[in-house]
């Protein structure tokens, strides 16, 4: 279970140890796969060669400073704990603010726009909570595209930081904009829960019409 919120001008990393972008990179990268995070190679040549991610001891709470953003942080937990994930991510993101005003910075923040982010798409919350999950069945129905947009969904194979793995979704949150953050974490929460239990009628052979959700 992932939650990731992208936000801008920022310009500190908190909660060392971790890897520089060069180097050994080899080596950092073979351990981070295996916690579900991996590097990304930089999209543009003109990108800061100072990008580097940093987390804490458990490997639960991460920040990498100039990738795609200035500034990206992410809460892990593994199994289906989203509230602990989202606990975390909170404390984290208000130390880390904590950090940039004693310097008289602050998160770029636009009253119509919310948070302003590099990629338009993340504009507001640039909150998305993601959960991975397994979903053999209901993955093949042909209305399974239908089921994620009526829940405000959307998947990916593997996960925005994750090596590819055709047999597991990524389930987050399609909203990024006028919603709060504790109601996208309420949409993903709720949509699984759907999700699951349409799997576990479809293992059994038994119909899920009456699971069908309402547009929202």
């Amino acid at each position: 279970m992932t939650t990731c919120c992208l936000r801008s001008q920022c310009v500190l990393c908190l909660l060392a140890p971790g890897w520089p972008a060069t180097g050994p990179m080899a080596e950092a990268c073979g351990e981070t796969h295996s916690r579900s995070i991996s590097f990304r190679s930089m999209k543009c040549k003109f990108k800061f060669t100072s990008s580097f991610e940093r987390h804490n001891d458990d490997n639960t709470f991460l920040v990498w400073v100039n990738e795609e953003e200035h500034l990206k942080v992410i809460s892990i937990e593994k199994g289906g704990n989203m509230k602990a994930a989202f606990t975390r991510f909170c404390s984290g993101i208000q130390e880390v603010e904590s950090k940039l005003n004693e310097k008289e910075l602050e998160f770029m923040w636009n009253d119509h726009l919310g948070y302003i982010l590099t990629c338009p798409s993340n504009l507001g919350t640039g909150l998305r909570a993601g959960v991975h999950v397994k979903l053999p069945n209901l993955s093949k129905r042909p209305e399974f595209e239908e089921v994620l947009k009526r829940l405000r969904l959307e998947k990916r194979t593997g996960g925005v930081d994750t090596e590819a793995d055709s047999e597991v979704l990524d389930i987050s949150n399609t909203d990024r904009l006028g919603f709060t953050e504790v109601q996208l974490v309420q949409v993903v929460v709720d949509g699984v829960k759907v999700l699951v239990e349409m799997e576990k009628r479809l293992e059994m052979e038994e119909g899920i019409d009456d699971l069908m959700p309402v547009q929202k």
